[in-house]
């Protein structure tokens, strides 16, 4: 294999997890939905964003945090601080 085609090869593996990773997520639509469904999607998400007006809130593979994130739901955006 070329050198060149590696490196082609390396550029488009490395755009493609960037593009999986900065997914947004719908978390109003995910909270009408069931927690199973929640914790899937972060979990295949490896991690997700919520952008609220000014904050960007992180979430990660765990279910205690997806699950806590539910608890704590809001339901002007559909989250509350339960994940913080």
């Amino acid at each position: 294999m070329s050198q060149a085609k590696a490196i082609g090869q390396a550029a488009s593996r490395r755009k493609a997890i960037q593009s999986r990773n900065h997914r947004l997520v719908d978390f109003r639509k995910l909270a009408r939905e069931s927690l199973h469904t929640f914790n899937k999607e972060v979990a295949n998400l490896g991690r997700a964003f919520l952008r609220t007006g000014t904050e960007t809130i992180y979430i990660t593979a765990r279910s205690e945090r997806a699950t806590a994130a539910c608890h704590h739901n809001d339901p002007d955006i559909g989250i509350g601080p339960g994940i913080l």
